[in-house]
C-alpha cells in the first residue's frame, strides 16, 4: 500500500475504521510481507503505533486462517504449511472463533460473520458511536415530543440498552450460528415453548381432560335453588394510579410532552383545555382524584379485601431514578395505611415502579423490591416477603377484614416484567427469567397436592400485545395445566377494562378468564376506575363485577356506579363459556359491539365509537378470545411478525426470542 497515508486509530471514525481494516486485510492477503506495515505505520508515533498494532495482529492472523483454509479445501498446500509455518496464527484464529465448519464457503462466510460481530462489538462499545446513537435517538424523539424530555429518556435509558446489545443478542456465538445461521457450530440450546407444554400437560388430571371444570362449577352454582342467597364476599382492585404531585389544576391540557397539566405547559384562558381539580384527559391525575376514591370505596364499597397492582409513578419516565420512584411508592404506602387500615390489601408492582423505567434485571437484586418490602411488611407474612425478595413474586392465603384466613386459598402474586417486551433485560436473560414460571408452576403443584386453589393477581396480561411471546404462550400451558385451581385472574397495565377467555391448548375450549381492570389514571384520555369482584364464598368464582368510575365530561365529577358485567351485556353467568358467547355476539352484533367500546374506558374518548364496523368488531372478538398475543394475530389474519406492518412489535420479539441455554 505504498503512497497511501492512512489516519491514526484515534482519527478514524467507526466508518473510516471498518473501511481500513477491509483494506488491510485484502492487502495482507495479496502482499502478506514485513514491508506492508512500513507504509502503514509511516507518519504514526509510537503510542498509534501500538494501538493499530492490535489490529494488524488480528487481521494477519485471520488472513494465515483463511489463508490455510484455501490451501486445505483446493489441495494445493504448500510445504510452508505443511511443516507448520502458519500453525501459529491459524491456532491463534481458530481459539477466537472457535467453530467447525465442512465446506470451505461457509468457513469464509462463518469467519466474516465473525470478524463483522467483533467490529459491531467495538463499535457499540466505542463512546463516540455511543454519544451519535444518543443523539439521533433525542433527534427522532424530538419529531413528537420536547427536546429536554427526549434527552432526559434517551439518556435514562442508554446504559441499559448498550450494556444489552453487548451481550449474547450480538455474541458470534449466537449471533452467527442461531440467530442467522452461518456458522454450523453450536454453543446454545433453542428452547422450545412445545417442548414445555408437552411436559406440563404430560401429567394433566383426569378430571380437567375435558376442559370444562370451571363451566361445570358455574353451572352448579346456577342450579342451587337458593342461588340469591349463596354467601359471598367483596373484593376491590385498583391499578395504575400514577399519581402526579406536579399535576395543577387550571394547567394545559395540551402539550408536547407525554403528559401534561402542569406548570411548565402553562395556564390558558380557554376552559376546555384547562385541567380540573379531579383530573383531566391527556394527564397523570392529581392527589385528590385518589383522596375522593378512598373516601367513596370506604362508605359506598365496605369491601372485605383489596388487590392492587401497581404503576404507581407517573408518565414522566424521563425523570424515573430509584429515589423519584420510591418517594411514589412511600406516598401510595402511607395513603393506604392511613385510608385503608381496615382493609386486608395485596400489592404487587408494576413496569413503572421501578428505578429504570421498565427495566428489571433478574440477574441482580432490583433495590426497589428491597423498599417495597420495608413499605408492604404489615401486609405480607414472613414466607410471601421471602419470596418476593427473590425476583418480585409472592403466595399468601387469602384473610378477609373479619379475620377470617382461609387455609386452601391462596394469593398467587404474579411478576410480569419477565413478559414486559420494553424491559431491555430480557434481550440477554433467555430462559425464564428470574426463575418466575418455575417457581409458578413449583407452587400450583404444591397447591394441588394440598387440594387446594388459587386467585391470581399479575400487572400485564399475558394476551396483551407487550407481553413476550416465550413467556405467553408458555403461561398458557400452566394455565391449561391447573385450570381447575386458578379461579379468578386479575390485571392492569392497559388502563382500559377488557377480558379475554383463556383456551386449553388442544381442544381450544375456553377454560377461564382474565379480567383487565381499567386505570385509575386518566391517561391518555380514560375515566378514572375501580372494580368490585362478588365472589362466592364456596368456589370462589367471581358472580358480580361491578365498575365504578369518575365522569370527567361532568362539571363537577363524582364517583358512581357505572355498570355490572353479567347485568349490562346480559350475560347467564362469569362463566368461560358465558365469555365466548359475548365474544360471538360483539362479532355479529354492532349494538353489543358498540356497548364494549363504552364499558372499555367508562364511556371515556379513548375508546368510546358510535358505530363498530366489521373489522372493529373482528378487533373485538380476537381481543376477547385469546391469552396469546401472536395468536390473536392469527385471529386477525395478521403476520405474526412483519417489520413492515409491525416494526417496533416484530424488534422487540426478535430481541428476547427464542429462549435459550448454553450447551
Amino acid at each position: 500500500m505504498p503512497g497511501h497515508h492512512i489516519p491514526s486509530r484515534n482519527q478514524q471514525g467507526p466508518v473510516t475504521k471498518l473501511v481500513f481494516l477491509t483494506v488491510l486485510g485484502l492487502t495482507l492477503l495479496t502482499e502478506p510481507s514485513q514491508q506492508s506495515y512500513q507504509a502503514i505505520f509511516k507518519g504514526m508515533n509510537a503510542k498509534e503505533k501500538v494501538k493499530l498494532a492490535d489490529d494488524l495482529e488480528y487481521y494477519q492472523s485471520a488472513v494465515d486462517h483463511i489463508k490455510r483454509i484455501i490451501d486445505e479445501k483446493s489441495g494445493l498446500s504448500s510445504s510452508s504449511a505443511s511443516d507448520g509455518s502458519h500453525k501459529g496464527g491459524a491456532k491463534s484464529q481458530e481459539s477466537k472463533f472457535g467453530h467447525k465448519s465442512t465446506s470451505i464457503i461457509s468457513t469464509l462466510t462463518c469467519d466474516a460473520c465473525w470478524i463483522a460481530t467483533d467490529l459491531f462489538h467495538d463499535l457499540v462499545s466505542n463512546y463516540i458511536v455511543q454519544d451519535l446513537v444518543e443523539t439521533a435517538g433525542i433527534l427522532v424523539c424530538s419529531t413528537d415530543l420536547s427536546f429536554s424530555i427526549c434527552r432526559g429518556y434517551v439518556n435514562s435509558l442508554k446504559d441499559v440498552v448498550i450494556k444489552q446489545l453487548e451481550g449474547i443478542i450480538t455474541s458470534p456465538k449466537y449471533l452467527c450460528t442461531d440467530a442467522l445461521n452461518i456458522c454450523e457450530q453450536k454453543y446454545f440450546e433453542l428452547l422450545d415453548p412445545n417442548d414445555f407444554t408437552g411436559k406440563m400437560l404430560a401429567d394433566k388430571p383426569n378430571v380437567i381432560q375435558n376442559d370444562d371444570f370451571m363451566n361445570n362449577l358455574y353451572e352448579t352454582i346456577n342450579n342451587d335453588s337458593n342461588k340469591n342467597l349463596r354467601p359471598t364476599f367483596k373484593a376491590v382492585h385498583f391499578t395504575d394510579v400514577h399519581t402526579d404531585f406536579y399535576y395543577v389544576s387550571g394547567a394545559s391540557t395540551q402539550c408536547d410532552n407525554i403528559i401534561c397539566c402542569r406548570k411548565e405547559n402553562g395556564f390558558p384562558t380557554n376552559k376546555s383545555i384547562q385541567a380540573g381539580p379531579l383530573g383531566a384527559y391527556g394527564c397523570d391525575i392529581p392527589i385528590d382524584v385518589l383522596t375522593t376514591m378512598g373516601d367513596y370505596i370506604n362508605a359506598e364499597i365496605n369491601p372485605d379485601v383489596i388487590f392492587w397492582t401497581g404503576d404507581i409513578t407517573p408518565h414522566d419516565q424521563w425523570h424515573y431514578t430509584v429515589d423519584y420512584v420510591t418517594e411514589y411508592q412511600t406516598w401510595l404506602a402511607n395513603f393506604m395505611k392511613a385510608n385503608f387500615s381496615d382493609y386486608v390489601i395485596y400489592p404487587l408492582e408494576g413496569n413503572h415502579d421501578f428505578g429504570e423505567a421498565n427495566s428489571q434485571s433478574f440477574i441482580q437484586p432490583d433495590p426497589m423490591l428491597d423498599i417495597n418490602l420495608k413499605l408492604w411488611s404489615e401486609w405480607l407474612d414472613e414466607n410471601a416477603q421471602q419470596q418476593y425478595a427473590k425476583a418480585g413474586y409472592y403466595t399468601q392465603k387469602l384473610k378477609l377484614k373479619n379475620g377470617t384466613v382461609f387455609d386452601k386459598v391462596n394469593v398467587v402474586a404474579i411478576n410480569s416484567q419477565p413478559c414486559y417486551q420494553f424491559n431491555f433485560y430480557l434481550w440477554n436473560e433467555r430462559d425464564d427469567p428470574g426463575g418466575v414460571l418455575q417457581w409458578l408452576n413449583e407452587t400450583l403443584h404444591a397447591i394441588e397436592a394440598r387440594g387446594e386453589i388459587a386467585l391470581f393477581i399479575s400487572h400485564i396480561p399475558p394476551g396483551e400485545k407487550s407481553c413476550l411471546y416465550q413467556w405467553s404462550i408458555r403461561y398458557k400451558a400452566i394455565t391449561d395445566r391447573f385450570q381447575h385451581l386458578i379461579r379468578f385472574s386479575i390485571f392492569g397495565h392497559v388502563h382500559e377494562e377488557i377480558h379475554n377467555t383463556v383456551n386449553a391448548v388442544k381442544s381450544g375450549k375456553p377454560i377461564g378468564v382474565q379480567y383487565w381492570s381499567g386505570s385509575v389514571s386518566t391517561f391518555s384520555e380514560i375515566n378514572p376506575s375501580f372494580r368490585v369482584f362478588e365472589f362466592d364464598l364456596e368456589t370462589f368464582l367471581p358472580v358480580k363485577i361491578s365498575t365504578y368510575f369518575l365522569n370527567l365530561e361532568e362539571e363537577n365529577p363524582k364517583w358512581n356506579f357505572h355498570h355490572e358485567m353479567t347485568d349490562v351485556y346480559g350475560m347467564k353467568d362469569l362463566s368461560p363459556s358465558s365469555f365466548r358467547n359475548l365474544s360471538q355476539r360483539i362479532l355479529n352484533d354492532e349494538q353489543t359491539a358498540v356497548l364494549y367500546t363504552v364499558t372499555k374506558s367508562q364511556g371515556a374518548p379513548q375508546t368510546r365509537t358510535s358505530v363498530c364496523d366489521q373489522a372493529c368488531r373482528q378487533d373485538a372478538f380476537c381481543e376477547t378470545t385469546n391469552n396469546v398475543y401472536l395468536e390473536y394475530k392469527d385471529c386477525m389474519g395478521e403476520p405474526r411478525y412483519s417489520l413492515k406492518q409491525d416494526p417496533l412489535d416484530t424488534a422487540l420479539e426478535y430481541l428476547a426470542d427464542p429462549w435459550i441455554r448454553p450447551v
